[in-house]
């Protein structure tokens, strides 16, 4: 590992699960960067302790987020794209690929977001462990197939491995992190796992989970870490 230019090491913030976090550990082991994670087991230390002087610096903080000497980074996507800019992972803002990479992080983002409405209680869908039994077969069936499609024709038309070209940009750390978690939830219930009817999709699964650059994280603690958060009442962890 290394340090950007001399600089302190990059600091992230997230609770101590994969969730958003994943994204930005793997970006940061892709890239061989010195990183401090932070990881948050119990609300005290983040609102207690961590939030607030991070709020004088930026009002907008929340999990997850980047430090970066002065600079204080929240909102996932803008943590995900501040990474790939810092880093050199994502295309710059000037280059059509960039708006490639964008959409996929909204696209991706969607399909996050009908995850976490099936497995907290929070969003007032699922509100108990029956009610996620009863629709996390759509999850997987209907969701993350109409998500999946999307995908499949997007790497079909560009026509790599990577959703932006021969080597990962920000986008697919995400894309990577929702397709494993999709995974899981198929293999605890026994149901047929999507990814398999969609060729170029896995084929992109399993070149990035096999790329070097990523072998110490896949063998760490920090991706033995439970997909959702037992503080939130999951239904999934």
């Amino acid at each position: 590992f290394f340090s950007l230019f001399g600089e302190m090491p990059l600091k992230l913030g997230y609770w101590a699960i994969r969730g958003l976090g994943a994204p930005l550990r793997m970006m940061c082991e892709y890239a061989g960067v010195e990183y401090e994670d932070v990881q948050y087991a119990d609300g005290a230390t983040w609102f207690g302790t961590d939030k607030p002087p991070l709020k004088e610096k930026n009002p907008l903080i929340n999990l997850p987020y980047v430090v970066d000497g002065d600079v204080v980074i929240t909102q996932s996507n803008s943590c995900f794209l501040y990474l790939g800019s810092k880093l050199g992972i994502d295309p710059p803002d000037v280059d059509s690929k960039y708006f490639n990479n964008l959409q996929v992080l909204m696209e991706i983002f969607d399909l996050r977001n009908a995850m976490i409405t099936l497995v907290y209680p929070f969003a007032k869908v699922n509100l108990t462990k029956e009610d996620f039994d009863k629709n996390k077969a759509d999850q997987l069936d209907k969701t993350a197939t109409t998500a999946y499609q999307k995908l499949e024709g997007f790497l079909t038309l560009n026509g790599s491995h990577f959703f932006n070209g021969a080597a990962p940009a920000s986008a697919d750390f995400h894309v990577w992190e929702m397709l494993d978690q999709h995974s899981k939830l198929a293999a605890s219930f026994g149901h047929p796992d999507p990814l398999d009817q969609y060729p170029k999709l896995k084929e992109f699964y399993s070149s990035f989970r096999a790329l070097p650059q990523l072998a110490k994280y896949f063998a760490s603690p920090a991706y033995a870490l439970p997909l959702n958060n037992a503080l939130g009442n999951c239904h999934f962890a």
